[in-house]
Formats: C-alpha cells, sequence, structure tokens
C-alpha cells in the first residue's frame, strides 16, 4: 500500500516535470513483475501497450521477452523494427544536435541493439548469427568511438561562443 502511493506520488511529480507516461510506467513495472514470474505472455502484452501508447518501439526488452518465450522469429522482427526506427528516432528527438552528435547517438542505440540481438542468438545457440551481430555492434561502437572526440569539440566550441555572447567568465 505504501509503495503504490510512493508509485504514483512520482508519477505525479514527473508527469508535472517532464513528457511522463504513468500508464506506460505503470505497465512497464507489471511487465518486469510477470517476467520474474515467467509469464511471459503477460509481459509481452504489457510492453507491447506501452509500445503502442509511445507510438514506437522503445526497447529491446520485448525483443529479448519474445526470445526468452521461444518465439525467436517474432524476437527477430522486433529487433528489426527497432534497428529502422533508430534513425528517425535520434533525427526527430536530437534535431537541433549537430550531425556527428546524431551520428553519435545513432551509433550508440544500434550498437546496443545489436549487442542484445548477439546475445539472444547465443541462447539460441546460433553462433554464426551470433558472432555477425556481434560484429556489427562493433563496428557502431568504433563509429561511436571516432565522432565522439569531434562531439565533444563541438559542445566545447559552442559552450565558448555561448559564455562570449553573454559575457561569462570561464
Amino acid at each position: 500500500m505504501l509503495v503504490a502511493f510512493f508509485h504514483r506520488l512520482r508519477d505525479l511529480f514527473l508527469s508535472a516535470i517532464y513528457k511522463y507516461d504513468a500508464v506506460a510506467a505503470a505497465l512497464d513495472r507489471e511487465a518486469t513483475a510477470a517476467k520474474k514470474a515467467k509469464d511471459w505472455d503477460r509481459a509481452i502484452t504489457c510492453l507491447r501497450k506501452v509500445n503502442a501508447r509511445r507510438g514506437e518501439p522503445s526497447s529491446v526488452r520485448l525483443a529479448l521477452y519474445l526470445q526468452q518465450a521461444g518465439r525467436f522469429d517474432e524476437s527477430m522482427r522486433e529487433f528489426r523494427g527497432l534497428v529502422e526506427a533508430v534513425e528517425p528516432t535520434v533525427n526527430r528527438s536530437l534535431a537541433h544536435a549537430t550531425p556527428n552528435g546524431r551520428r553519435a547517438s545513432k551509433a550508440t542505440h544500434l550498437m546496443q541493439i545489436y549487442d542484445k540481438m548477439a546475445l539472444a542468438c547465443r541462447r539460441e545457440k546460433r553462433v554464426e548469427d551470433a558472432a555477425r551481430f556481434a560484429a556489427l555492434a562493433n563496428e557502431q561502437q568504433a563509429i561511436r568511438a571516432e565522432v565522439s572526440p569531434l562531439v565533444k569539440a563541438e559542445r566545447k566550441k559552442k559552450i565558448a561562443e555561448w559564455r562570449a555572447r553573454w559575457g561569462i567568465k570561464p
């Protein structure tokens, strides 16, 4: 009872500050509880509802739950949907960022997705597929490592411009 009160209080606070969906958060918690109980169908249903509320696939959890439920092909389709959603999602959410900033963010997201795809394939004993997805994750990690110093330099330059504009000393 007390825990539910604090969850509700937190949800009200966050919804006032951020674009926070308390229903999606509750469904996320329910999915986690269902996973712990090995009730994969309920967990998958909850995560599908979360995605429907948000209007896009939002995490690798659904794909991993599908794999753990023995629905590997469906899991791979979900992963492919996540990969396809990266570019438009990053472009929309980071429209203000520099091209290098968007490139680094895309690489980070793709690296995480490919890493989890490799995990799902290892669990299914699909060694060649796991190696292929691990290699793709490594490629994205290399892109991120290449672009990160550029992003940092761009950010530093932008901060210096703002400080000069507003007369703020470093």
